[in-house]
């Protein structure tokens, strides 16, 4: 069990119940799942005074009889609403923790899973949207994001999946590159597809409190992409590409959003929002979130008993015009990113992006023997990171050779962290803390993805929707890295940073143009082999004024499954109000974890007794 310091949950979701075994018998769920399911549909077709129609109706009354007396421990049911919808349910040998391990064998649990189309469909039907070559070059993955909410707000409301559904119907007019798949052309390219064919909108009923998942933070069973419809697309594809790929074939097209709203007996709810990467990047994902929130918060002032309210008031936030919900619309004109002629591919080096193969075809069973890897999320205070860049202002004194020069932007919080985590996390590879002690000194790499709407060069707006993102890197060696100062660190991904200019962007796109656009270029961060770091700073999103109509989130955060060749840091904003206030979501394998619990200047950090 890693100890260290979580996201406490409130004390509405005190009562937790013990996490309890699948009781034994001979079918397992899924086929228990997939005969009652087959039945059922074949039930509706049958002459009952046929043998076939018999046979249906005694194994769906045997399939009944389980689901009563606890067998199966959930019921999986389909609801028809606005669009079409099927029976769903968790998938077998996910590697994502599965929602079910979760469930009581008591009965009880409901899924149900629905297509949800846009309201209008501002294009041509089956109009083609030319990805840019900045979406071409990042990980083809989902992107997640999880918001609770507490079941005090929540309970005063009334039906929120209806009031979800509608509202997400009518943003998706707006954002409807979301409601579109992503397909694999004649041509072998992929690109997007606005055929309104829906976002994948799930709704999970857990008989348990909230508090059986433990402390409010990152839960990848509540994404929603462990389910069996999502795991069947990515295993169709898994053959070939990195862990946690989604990418279509030349049968089945991939869906770009998914949403799994989970609800507790509690009253609290968890809301898993997935946006597909290659469609869009966490500033363009979260801009959505809130224009949804924005949209549904518009439609419950109507609602004078959820928002407590007597009569409709201008003054409250979303009623703009004729609800006008939207503070911000998208630009979805990709075009603005299309390569230069001729292409300049000339500032990118092969440290931060390459085609080499991925890590799984040449890194040996034998090479690696970590731990599985885990994430958690760590409070850091203000006062706390203020020490550390207070600290990298006096070495600048002692060693002038890494501050900044005359006229520069002091070092950012950002980066003096960053330095320090880069640094933590070199020392927890090794069990003494003090790095390599042998001849061997093996790079190590800091990857800072750096979101590019405001650079110079690019001159795109900032409401762009699509993916404005690159990975600036960072390197040393890691003797070098824990020798030096500090400032040293924090120096290195300054200069790593400031690379990432308007100027590099744009050769970036030609770099991916001279490629190949079927190509697997992509960012290196994808080829480590445990000496690297990853890191991403979400906390200037909105993610606490994602307020649908019942408050604003008790938590709120990334999403992301543990990855295994990376070490990684996904930083975002707090819920105490002080925009200063950090979490800091961990990825590290338990072991190296276990050490980082250890290291000084991440225990002061974190304020670890």
């Amino acid at each position: 069990m890693v100890k260290g310091a979580a996201a406490a949950a409130p004390a509405c979701y005190n009562n937790i119940h013990q996490r309890r075994p699948w009781r034994s018998f001979s079918m397992s769920l899924d086929e228990w799942t997939s005969v009652s399911t087959y039945f059922s549909s074949q039930l509706l077709k049958e002459d009952y005074s046929s043998v076939g129609g018999i046979v249906c109706l005694l194994v769906c009354a045997l399939s009944g009889l389980a689901v009563y007396r606890g067998y199966l421990g959930v019921s999986w049911v389909g609801r028809h609403v606005k669009s079409s919808c099927k029976e769903v349910r968790t998938g077998g040998s996910s590697p994502l923790p599965r929602l079910e391990d979760y469930l009581p064998p008591t009965g009880g649990g409901r899924v149900t899973q629905t297509f949800v189309k846009a309201k209008k469909q501002p294009v041509p039907k089956d109009h083609w949207m030319s990805l840019s070559n900045l979406d071409r070059v990042v990980n083809p993955t989902f992107s997640s994001l999880l918001l609770y909410y507490s079941g005090e707000e929540v309970k005063e409301c009334d039906d929120i999946s209806k009031r979800l559904i509608d509202s997400l119907a009518d943003v998706l007019t707006e954002f409807f590159p979301l409601a579109g798949r992503l397909e694999l052309k004649p041509d072998g390219l992929v690109d997007l597809r606005c055929n309104n064919q829906g976002a994948i909108f799930m709704e999970v009923s857990v008989p348990e409190n909230l508090a059986t998942f433990g402390n409010l933070k990152p839960q990848p069973a509540l994404s929603g992409l462990n389910s069996h419809y999502v795991q069947r697309l990515r295993q169709k594809t898994q053959g070939n590409n990195l862990p946690g790929t989604y990418l279509p074939d030349q049968i089945e097209p991939m869906p770009v959003l998914i949403i799994q709203l989970t609800r507790f007996k509690c009253g609290s709810v968890s809301l898993g929002v997935n946006w597909h990467h290659t469609v869009a990047d966490g500033s363009a994902g979260c801009h959505f979130v809130q224009s949804w929130a924005e949209t549904a918060f518009g439609i419950s002032e109507v609602d004078k008993k959820c928002m407590g309210i007597e009569k409709l008031s201008s003054e409250l936030p979303g009623l703009k015009g004729e609800f006008e919900f939207i503070s911000q619309k998208p630009n979805h004109d990709r075009t603005l990113l299309k390569p230069r002629n001729p292409p300049d591919p000339s500032l990118v080096n092969q440290n931060g992006y390459s085609t080499k193969v991925n890590p799984r075809d040449f890194v040996s069973a034998e090479e690696v023997e970590w731990k599985p890897a885990v994430v958690q999320p760590y409070f850091i205070a203000a006062e706390k990171l203020q020490d550390v860049v207070e600290r990298v202002k006096q070495e600048a004194v002692k060693y002038p050779q890494y501050n900044v020069l005359k006229g520069e932007r002091e070092y950012s919080r950002a980066e003096c962290l960053s330095g320090l985590l880069w640094r933590a996390f070199t020392r927890s590879r090794y069990p003494n803390l003090t790095g390599p002690e042998d001849d061997r000194d093996p790079q190590t790499r800091f990857f800072m993805f750096v979101d590019g709407r405001a650079k110079p060069r690019l001159n795109l707006p900032k409401e762009y929707f699509g993916n404005v993102v690159c990975s600036a890197c960072a390197l040393t060696t890691e003797k070098t890295l824990l020798r030096e100062p500090l400032i040293h660190a924090v120096y290195l991904i300054r200069k790593a940073v400031d690379g990432a200019s308007g100027h590099y962007f744009r050769s970036l796109i030609d770099w991916v143009e001279t490629m190949g656009l079927n190509s697997s270029h992509k960012s290196d961060h994808v080829n480590s082999k445990g000496q690297d770091v990853a890191a991403t700073f979400w906390t200037s999103f909105p993610l606490y004024r994602m307020d649908f109509g019942w408050g604003q989130p008790a938590f709120a955060a990334r999403n992301s499954p543990p990855r295994e060749f990376i070490d990684g840091v996904s930083v975002m904003p707090s819920n105490t109000g002080n925009n200063k206030d950090m979490v800091a979501l961990i990825n590290l394998h338990e072991d190296r974890l276990e050490r980082l619990l250890e290291e000084d200047t991440f225990r002061e950090l974190v304020s670890i007794k």
